[in-house]
């Protein structure tokens, strides 16, 4: 007998009061804005490559730590960047991309630091999306734990990451610590780009390309309609909460790797139970922001940058 999909009527709901209209396609797809071009960190900044947070299974999993030049006495914020890949790639080099990195260099040049990491990728008969989970709330505690040896504020943490990695990013921003002896520190802040907030669901992820049969089952271990529990337990918009820290999300309505319709659900719930939430949603945006047309690239650059100076100093 076939499983009936993971979607509840929570859901369904959602889908019936969420007036928005479908994500559209440019008919000509613009030139790439370079959104995801490589940049280099400035050459008074100091960047210790490939440090070490946490080794399991003898796999080590490493992390770049930036310090800019201006640095003062005081412990410094902290941002925490996780890549994306699709679950089952990616690096932490990712964080060297203009989107990225350029969101991010106004903060560093006030004395902000930032700690790009790996985690474990989902591997068939391996690792699970579950423990990439795992590792991303294991580096943040790695962090709260050596703030004083790295000059960092354990009070002043802040998330970003990217498509799978802005999925990360709110997993570790929301899930439960419920069976972990060493709760996370308080966060300023989370902002993911592009993330899923529903975890597999056919419903949600329609036609676009994480939409097409046996996409999850790799990081879910095992077929999805086996395990629409742990599904569900990776989806984002069933972990909200009104105390959830800050959210800024900003995903395009042109984007056919991961549905805006999960991002637009996501808000719509985030202000139906009053938790603090920001939502951009680009026009003609696609996947990574190369194409852009409303904001353009650097206006979405410039609001990032904006959203976190609140966040981290108190400065609109």
């Amino acid at each position: 007998m076939k499983l009936p999909h993971i979607h509840t009527l929570f859901t369904c709901m959602l889908l019936l009061t969420a007036h928005h209209s479908p994500a559209q396609t440019p008919t000509q797809p613009p030139a790439d804005n370079g959104s995801l071009k490589v940049v280099k960190p400035p050459d008074a900044f100091k960047v210790e490559y490939n440090q070490v947070y946490k080794t399991i299974n003898g796999q080590k999993l490493t992390f770049d730590f930036i310090t800019p030049a201006k640095t003062t006495d005081k412990p410094a914020p902290l941002l925490i960047f996780i890549h994306g890949g699709g679950w089952r790639g990616g690096n932490k080099e990712a964080f060297y991309r203009h989107l990225f990195f350029d969101s991010v260099l106004p903060l560093m040049n006030k004395g902000m630091k930032v700690a790009t990491i790996n985690y474990r990728l989902a591997k068939k008969d391996g690792p699970t999306t579950v423990d990439s989970v795992t590792d991303c709330k294991d580096a943040v505690r790695y962090f709260a734990a050596n703030a004083k040896r790295l000059a960092i504020d354990p009070q002043r943490f802040v998330l970003m990451g990217g498509s799978a990695g802005g999925h990360l990013t709110l997993m570790t921003a929301l899930a439960r610590d419920q069976q972990l002896e060493q709760k996370l520190p308080p966060l300023l802040a989370a902002v993911p780009f592009y993330p899923l907030c529903h975890f597999g669901d056919p419903l949600i992820m329609g036609e676009t390309q994480y939409g097409k049969p046996g996409r999850f089952d790799i990081m879910l271990g095992g077929p999805l309609e086996e395990n629409e529990e742990l599904a569900r337990q990776l989806s984002p918009i069933f972990l909200l909460h009104k105390n959830a820290p800050p959210l800024f999300i900003l995903h395009g309505d042109a984007d056919p790797v991961l549905p805006v319709l999960s991002a637009r659900l996501f808000v719509d719930q985030a202000k139906n139970i009053g938790a603090k939430i920001k939502y951009l949603e680009v026009k003609n945006g696609n996947h990574g922001f190369r194409t852009a047309d409303d904001p353009q690239l650097d206006g979405i650059i410039q609001q990032v940058s904006a959203y976190l100076e609140k966040q981290i100093y108190g400065k609109n």
